[in-house]
């Protein structure tokens, strides 16, 4: 891939997100993707050691809005030929970047590693903490533009849970934000050298930081004695930060004069208020326990580390403070204040961290004053996140690897409302951690319904009263609303390929999500089309809709075949069966002298049932004695009951209610379907599974899972003739049918359980959320 790194400083500037690009772009680099490196900049020392062809430098020295604009330039030449922008800020990068990406259709992923508005209101005299600041909601120009380029990128990460809380209040929704935290990017130490070094004392020479040999000290010119003895006894504190005026570093100042004489205090850093520091503890007369060294080089911050004591944070805001992990490394305890991200770093670290109070002068005065150097601790190692994992964090998510998906179902099931229903429990069983699903329900008479299931935040279910063009024109407003929610992670899933794939088809291209069409009829096959002049237009509608989806998922092959026929392209189209709860019951031994045949199924004219009942008449006039049930309900009832008294077969079928499914196997001698087509035919595996022989069309999973005159006996559909002879053969030849029975029984174990269907389900839809 070729990745775009925006960012306002990189080295040898010093700071944090300087450092993390660096290592950044490098560890991309050494993954073999292409990296390209834009940012503002000392042109002439940036270049020095580094390769222009990935370096891209806007010099600093020109006009605010001509650099910016330059910026932009040259974010938008390098992303017309890129895959991913990845911006370090919303506003200095983050603009330009956003700018060039919604103007090349490249995907945008944004760093906030803190509110770039409030910090510059508090360097032009903003008192008020960020939670203050925020809960009165500023509409300053700053606060405008890192909202808009945050609402529009497709993944924020953030360095802390309290960072994220805070975007959340920018207005992005908190399933695009990810929290990516801190680590050491200073290799593990041997920690027993290092305590060996805390016995040594400290120089200050020319405001850089040295510390002794083991030939002894070298003169100090404070006056003050140089005997080891003496400097054992010192506690050196450490604390480093850009000089900003929420760091806290004043009030360190104002109360060092009541700590004890063998504290110093070692601050690393420098910015616009290091001056007013330096002058405070002139007027204090703490030259000799507060040392300033300005700018460290990040490579020579172990030194710092190795040669103090303890590491504080007296801040008023942080992100995620990445020196606590470094100072952790180094075994050093950390004293933080409980504001921003620095309560988190207490979690992950909880042996070397103590929080205290901001700006509680009792506290951390009495805190330190108390705190004694304890060298076996600080030698015991201590499981520290590196930046190696930091980084491969953020690839991932870059990448959008393993990130959670959102599924926007459109569908017919009523049935997803009731709690009992196996429609609701099939839908729940799909669900996952990394998985939600948003149900919009298009049936007639559902009713006005926003309904979250409270065992599982994952799941929600809408549903409308009213006409089809009402329910339709909600399930669209509402769908969209759903897919931007989570952009970028969202499939739209149709239940079929006509109203619902249509509605499917509209939030899915209004959203720019990946559309997923369910085949679970087999619509092609010719029988259906022929029903009705609306079978016809919905044909035409389904294949335009077949044709444009990104996935179509058909539970059997058979459907697979006909709509390749189409001229669907078959790479797209992926079979997955039907997921079942079977019953495995005993193979039929023997058969009654008046075998019971039952056909379970919805009375339409897709199940052929007058097909059916034409057989049943020819077996009556052939003297074969047999009871037929009818099991089941539909709009073909009465034309049932009317063809079953002009057939004259009153005395031997019977039309019944549904039953369980103990109730519907345990007394039958041969299941029949006379089915014109089938998606799958759940009923044909349930009685492989109990055991009971089997009469069927040639229609969904035979052929493929159900093996033609193997598990049972397959005749053509619409074929009364054919019908009729598989029947009077399968109940004549005893020996045969208990071969077949035991058979498909064995074949019926095979198929694979639920689990497995729906998490090769889960992999398809996250297939095409990668693609």
């Amino acid at each position: 891939m070729k990745i775009i790194l925006a960012t306002g400083i990189y080295p040898p500037d010093a700071g944090g997100p300087a450092t993390y690009t660096k290592g950044m772009s490098d560890f991309l680099r050494a993954e073999g993707h292409e990296v390209v490196v834009v940012t503002y900049g000392d042109r002439a020392k940036k270049k020095e050691g580094e390769n222009s062809k990935w370096l891209r430098i806007i010099s600093r020295d020109r006009n605010l809005f001509i650099r910016h604009l330059a910026f932009a330039w040259q974010v938008f030449r390098e992303a017309r030929s890129a895959d991913l922008i990845y911006a370090q800020g919303p506003v200095a990068s983050g603009l330009p970047a956003m700018i060039s990406a919604r103007l090349t259709g490249t995907d945008i992923v944004m760093k906030v590693v803190g509110d770039y508005a409030w910090e510059r209101a508090m360097q032009k005299g903003e008192t008020r903490l960020l939670d203050d600041y925020l809960a009165s909601k500023p509409r300053g120009i700053l606060n405008r533009i890192e909202r808009w380029t945050a609402k529009r990128a497709k993944k924020i990460i953030v360095p802390s849970q309290y960072l994220k809380t805070v975007v959340e209040r920018w207005g992005v929704p908190g399933e695009r934000i990810s929290v990516v935290k801190n680590a050491s990017d200073i290799p593990s130490v041997d920690l027993s050298v290092i305590s060996t070094e805390m016995e040594k004392s400290l120089l200050f020479e020319k405001g850089s930081l040295d510390y002794a040999r083991d030939d002894g000290m070298e003169g100090r010119d404070d006056g003050k004695s140089t005997d080891p003895g003496d400097e054992k006894r010192k506690v050196v504190f450490l604390t480093a930060m850009r000089a900003v005026p929420w760091k806290g570093v004043t009030e360190l100042i104002e109360w060092w004069s009541e700590l004890p004489e063998s504290c110093e205090l070692i601050v690393a850093g420098d910015g616009p208020e290091l001056s007013k520091w330096k002058t405070l503890v002139e007027q204090k007369r703490l030259q000799d326990r507060i040392r300033f060294l300005g700018h460290i080089p990040h490579d020579e911050m172990k030194h710092c580390y190795e040669t103090s004591d303890a590491f504080l944070l007296h801040s008023g805001y942080e992100g995620y403070a990445h020196v606590i992990p470094e100072a952790i490394s180094f075994g050093l305890p950390c004293f933080v204040s409980d504001k921003g991200g620095n309560p988190e770093t207490a979690e992950d670290y909880p042996s070397h961290v103590t929080v205290l109070p901001y700006q509680d002068r009792s506290a951390w005065v009495s805190t330190l004053a108390s705190f004694v150097p304890d060298p076996e601790k600080r030698s015991t190692p201590c499981d520290m996140r590196m930046t190696g994992e930091m980084f491969e964090e953020t690839r991932r998510i870059l990448f959008m690897e393993n990130e959670p998906a959102h599924v926007v179902m459109v569908s017919f099931e009523t049935q997803l409302q009731e709690k009992e229903s196996l429609a609701y429990a099939r839908i729940r069983s799909m669900l996952s951690d990394r998985l939600s699903i948003s149900a919009l329900l298009i049936s007639k008479g559902a009713g006005d319904v926003d309904y979250r299931d409270a065992d599982d935040v994952h799941l929600r279910i809408f549903s409308w009263h009213g006409g089809s063009l009402r329910r339709s024109l909600f399930a669209i407003r509402e769908g969209i609303r759903e897919a931007k929610r989570v952009p970028e992670r969202t499939v739209i899933s149709a239940q079929d390929p006509f109203i619902a794939g249509f509605i499917g088809y509209v939030i899915s291209r209004w959203t720019n999500s990946p559309l997923e069409i369910q085949e679970h009829a087999d619509f092609y096959s010719g029988y259906w089309r022929k029903e009705s002049l609306k079978n016809r237009a919905f044909s035409l509608l389904g294949r335009f809709l077949l044709r444009r989806a990104e996935r179509v998922r058909v539970v059997s092959e058979r459907i697979q075949k006909n709509i390749v026929r189409l001229g669907v392209d078959p790479a797209k189209i992926e079979v997955i069966p039907v997921s079942q709860e079977l019953y495995f019951g005993e193979c039929l031994k023997s058969q009654k002298d008046l075998p019971r045949f039952i056909a379970p199924c919805r009375f339409v004219r897709q199940k052929g049932l007058d097909t059916l009942l034409e057989a049943m008449a020819i077996l009556k006039g052939q003297n074969v004695h047999f009871q037929l049930d009818l099991i089941g309900e539909g709009p073909e009832e009465d034309t049932l009951q009317s063809f079953i008294k002009e057939k004259n077969l009153q005395d031997c079928v019977r039309v019944l209610p549904w039953m369980t499914p103990t109730e519907l196997w345990k007394d039958a001698d041969l299941f029949i379907l006379s089915s014109r087509y089938e998606g799958w035919g759940r009923t044909i595996v349930e009685a492989m599974a109990y055991g009971v022989p089997i009469v069927t069309t040639d229609v969904g999973c035979v052929g493929s899972f159900f093996r033609p005159q193997i598990d049972g006996r397959v005749v053509p559909p619409n074929n009364a003739l054919a019908l009729a002879d598989a029947i009077r053969e399968q109940c004549n030849e005893h020996d045969r049918r208990i071969v077949m029975c035991r058979s498909a029984q064995a074949r019926a174990k095979e198929l694979s359980t639920k689990d497995v269907l729906h998490e090769q389900q889960r992999v398809g839809w996250r297939c095409i959320l990668d693609r």
